[in-house]
């Protein structure tokens, strides 16, 4: 008897939004579905896996405001990428990586140092291959990303989604891509930016001088960061920082570009003097819809036991301006600490 051949999951289907009006496909698929590379996205529309309006495209099709995009699962393999050891040592994460977690999805702290998911140089030292072993069963399909719903830099830490099925990962990403995850970092950059609070626009793109960089340029994608001072001391401020946007290394982009890079990040300009070895930037808080049960979730994640040399080197703030705190969909389920409240922890 011939063997059973297990089908692909079924299709996803997404309406292409003004945002993406002249997008190339493969770009926009790359980021509003990040479990897998922009090449995978290539390999996949070669395949004809990616119908536009019930057609094969090429990679380099441009979008219009409501075309129907068809995409395969994230389950639906074209090539071996990577390779999971048997188990991580140590076995699953530590509890302290874990805010939240139920049959459906985990919100951790993420680590300073650590990578997402596989890539080259890690192909078996992310933190895809920490989590996988402890909460998903059998191998994990070999050419995506799996369980992974958005990205933090290595050097980043804070909160991070990371889904236990695919189609919870499908749900979430496609939340993510249509801003209905809201996302808060803390960011201690240099000098003082003024106003207090406001809105740093400017389109992203490579750099021009440097292609392992990004940078502010002309033509480059629209990007739109909000800001509110937190506390200041000489030379120094605490931002609260969130995104209207989320293009590669945005925060790190846009406060340098403006004289004011992150503390610690010697990719864009910010100085080490306060001991810190890698940038200050954490992903403080997120708040969004639980995919199944549809409650309201908001998750804070502790900075981080690096910044404590820091704010011991800083001291006692020069001041505190007054908050204009920020709106968020979510007031019922945020209300519960301040940004403040998370540097007064750090100090004490």
């Amino acid at each position: 008897m011939p063997e059973a051949v297990t089908p692909d999951p079924p299709p996803t289907t997404v309406v292409v939004p003004a945002e993406a009006q002249g997008r190339r496909i493969d770009a926009w698929l790359a980021e509003i579905r990040p479990d897998r590379s922009r090449s995978d996205w290539q390999q996949q529309i070669r395949a004809h896996r990616v119908l536009v309006n019930g057609h094969p495209v090429r990679a380099s099709h441009i979008l219009k405001v409501g075309d129907v995009v068809v995409l395969p699962s994230v389950d639906c393999d074209v090539r071996p990428r990577w390779t999971l050891p048997p188990a991580p040592p140590g076995g699953e994460p530590p509890p302290d990586w874990v805010l939240y977690q139920d049959s459906y999805l985990v919100v951790l702290n993420k680590p300073v140092g650590m990578v997402v998911h596989p890539s080259p140089g890690h192909w078996e030292d992310s933190l895809v291959h920490r989590l996988w072993p402890a909460w998903r069963e059998g191998a994990p399909p070999e050419d995506w990303r799996p369980g992974v719903v958005h990205r933090l830099d290595k050097d980043t830490s804070g909160c991070l989604l990371w889904a236990k099925t695919a189609d919870v990962q499908r749900q979430l990403v496609l939340a993510v891509a249509r801003r209905e995850v809201e996302r808060w970092y803390l960011a201690l950059v240099a000098g003082h930016p003024d106003p207090l609070h406001g809105q740093i626009e400017g389109p992203i793109g490579r750099d021009p001088h440097n292609r392992l960089k990004m940078a502010v340029v002309e033509g480059g994608r629209p990007a739109v960061t909000v800001y509110e001072t937190v506390a200041r001391w000489r030379g120094y401020a605490l931002m609260l920082v969130k995104l209207k946007t989320g293009r590669t290394h945005q925060i790190r982009v846009h406060f340098s570009s403006l004289g004011h890079p992150v503390v610690g990040d010697a990719v864009y300009g910010g100085n080490q003097a306060l001991g810190l070895s890698h940038q200050a930037l954490h992903a403080w808080r997120i708040a969004f819809r639980h995919p199944v049960s549809r409650e309201l979730l908001c998750f804070t994640a502790p900075l981080p036991a690096s910044w404590k040399v820091v704010a011991e080197r800083l001291g006692a703030p020069d001041g505190r301006p007054t908050t204009s705190s920020q709106a968020s969909a979510f007031p019922d389920a945020c209300s519960t600490s301040s940004p403040w409240d998370a540097w007064m922890r750090l100090m004490a």
